[in-house]
């Protein structure tokens, strides 16, 4: 996205309001973020979305997600044998690429994209990361705004 920032608009904000966002670009095309995505946004934390799906046919039960998504710990994840900065592998904040408008995607009659997670800022603004696109546009798409 970095590509198509507009001179004299942040750089950490892209959005469909300054064309920055649109038709041809991967995040408009193919994830359908298409309202304003900032970059990145850290976070205290990283939950499931609190109205992650609105009951579409063949819906998936995302009360099987987990709860909260979890950062990498020495336990959980060991340190690769050629990374050698463990508070680097380690993160202590969510840092992820987040929508920052209401980005509601309807298709015929129903709403295509559901937020699975959010990521928790200060003063527990939510804001969402990662989505589930099922429309009629293309294939299902799962975007993460996280890093793997």
């Amino acid at each position: 996205m970095i590509y198509w920032n507009r001179s004299g608009t942040p750089t950490d904000f892209y959005s469909s309001a300054e064309g920055e966002l649109g038709p041809g670009r991967m995040m408009y095309d193919l994830v359908h973020w298409r309202s304003e995505v900032r970059t990145p946004v850290t976070g205290t934390s990283a939950p499931r979305s609190l109205t992650p799906g609105r009951g579409w046919p063949g819906q998936p039960d995302y009360g099987l997600l987990p709860a909260a998504l979890a950062r990498r710990t020495p336990a959980t994840d060991p340190l690769p044998p050629l990374v050698n900065a463990a508070n680097f592998y380690y993160p202590t904040e969510f840092a992820a690429e987040v929508l920052t408008l209401p980005n509601e995607i309807v298709e015929g009659d129903a709403s295509t994209l559901d937020t699975l997670y959010d990521v928790v800022s200060p003063g527990d603004l939510r804001r969402p990361a990662m989505t589930y696109y099922h429309g009629p546009a293309h294939s299902p798409v799962l975007f993460s705004g996280f890093e793997p």
